[in-house]
């Protein structure tokens, strides 16, 4: 049938999926011929697997007879996660398959799915291109702090407002550690109350929003007690202890760090000499070239202060 032909079905099809598939022309090189028992007789089929048997044979070969978390896009979940079901509780007879299924939702573009006919299509070099060499790690902080259950709508302007958090983050690191210098992390308090429930979210099917929820809701804390001159050294090594956790668990990079090139060091001079000349147009340009190449410059009480996206 044409089905059969195309590998694919809807959901409302009263056919089976294809184990085996003929040998078609068009298939070329992909094909095998191994002996079937069929109707009681041995038999050479000439064709290919169906292609929802791939992951079955991968996953029983790597994994077992049995796996603990399956993940895949939603648009897997029928037909292909289906037939996997089936046919590998045929084969082996144990069932479940998978004891947990996690779907992941759709990224979005600017409420839509992506496709090239809509002009809406962008890879990550596209993003690279547009936003610099931060826009990798922006990307991945935008997906990995959404749930995985949520789909996420992406914009340029979402894409920005997390390489902003991000650095803010990473920026916080970099204060805390000076503030805390050598001295050891402090015990309890609100930074333990933030680590657990980080952890706490984290092991709730994988709430990765919550989680830097707690993160976030601590380094506001501490950035006010900065302030007012209150974030004492041991918990300001706390505050790091927890952004170094969350960085673990989730690759955001705050710790980035590598030394400036020549070119970029001859633009953050040159960026400090428009500043005191007062030209501080010269100033932004300068920043936002630098910025381009990840490089990160801030105003403070002792001058110019670099870090990297």
């Amino acid at each position: 049938s044409g089905r059969v032909k195309a590998d694919e079905y809807e959901k409302e099809s009263v056919g089976d999926f294809a184990l085996w598939k003929a040998y078609d022309p068009a298939d070329g090189d992909v094909v095998w011929e191994p002996t079937f028992v069929v109707g009681g007789e041995k038999k050479v089929v000439r064709g290919r697997p169906g292609w929802h048997i791939e992951c079955s044979v991968m996953a029983s070969a790597l994994l077992g007879d049995q796996l603990d978390v399956h993940l895949g896009g939603e648009d897997l979940k029928f037909p292909h996660h289906q037939n996997e079901i089936a046919q590998s509780e045929a084969a082996t007879g144990k069932r479940p398959f998978v004891r947990m299924w996690m779907h992941r939702r759709h990224l979005l573009v600017d409420g839509a799915k992506m496709s090239k006919s809509k002009g809406n299509f962008y890879t990550l070099a596209d993003v690279i291109a547009r936003t610099g060499e931060g826009g990798a790690r922006a990307f991945r902080y935008l997906v990995v702090t959404a749930h995985y259950a949520t789909p996420i709508d992406f914009s340029w302007g979402g894409l920005e407002a997390a390489a902003t958090t991000l650095r803010n983050l990473a920026d916080a690191r970099a204060r805390f550690a000076r503030i805390a210098g050598a001295t050891a992390a402090s015990k309890g308090g609100p930074a333990a109350e933030a680590l657990a429930a980080f952890g706490e979210r984290m092991d709730d099917d994988l709430d990765t929003s919550g989680a830097m929820a707690a993160v976030q809701g601590l380094v506001r804390e501490w950035n006010r007690r900065e302030k007012d001159g209150s974030l004492t050294p041991a918990d300001a090594a706390a505050g790091v202890a927890v952004l170094d956790g969350a960085d673990e668990a989730l690759g955001l990079g705050l710790r980035v760090t590598r030394a400036l090139t020549d070119a970029e060091q001859a633009l953050v001079d040159a960026r400090l000499a428009a500043r005191a000349r007062k030209d501080f147009a010269e100033a932004d340009r300068l920043r936002a070239e630098l910025g381009k190449t990840g490089v990160l410059v801030k105003d403070g009480k002792g001058g110019q202060e670099v870090s990297f996206s």
